[in-house]
């Protein structure tokens, strides 16, 4: 028997929460990714492991759930072509550590972080408060705490 959706009190057509749509197939069967940051504990995050999850990725899905996302290894840029929702991106650097967080990316959008190693896709609005930002060391920096270029001072070597 086919499940009926849940009405809403504002009516038939009222938008529905993200959080009540059932995880969909393709994300099912990908395994569950661990050792992550412990502000995305609350959320199901789903590793993308092979070539293909990797190239199909959230594209073409109808809706998030709010409580689950996909971990996209290697990486430190993605594009939302095909998608049909925002995103909240959530760019994790080699130790697991968020270095930063795009909110609402809208589809047919590039983004990149070029500290980052990973990236976590989450439904627009599901990201965590970024309260684990790194602060930048003194060494190379100029006195504005910002990276100068080769030869300049405060700047990287040449």
């Amino acid at each position: 028997m086919p499940s009926i959706p849940p009405r809403s009190p504002a009516g038939p057509r009222a938008f529905v929460p993200a959080a009540s749509t059932p995880l969909p197939f393709r994300l099912a069967r990908l395994p569950v990714a661990g050792r992550l940051p412990a502000a995305l504990a609350c959320h199901e995050i789903r590793f993308a492991a092979t070539p293909l999850a990797r190239l199909r990725g959230l594209a073409g899905l109808r809706a998030m759930p709010f409580d689950c996302g996909l971990l996209l290894p290697r990486t430190r840029s993605i594009h939302t072509f095909g998608m049909r929702f925002a995103l909240d991106l959530v760019w994790l650097d080699r130790d697991g550590a968020i270095v930063r967080v795009d909110r609402a990316v809208r589809p047919r959008r590039m983004r990149s972080c070029r500290r980052a190693r990973a990236v976590v896709e989450l439904a627009a609005g599901a990201a965590p408060a970024q309260s684990s930002q790194r602060k930048p060391t003194a060494e190379g920096r100029g006195a504005s705490g910002l990276a100068g270029r080769p030869g300049e001072p405060g700047g990287g070597s040449l």
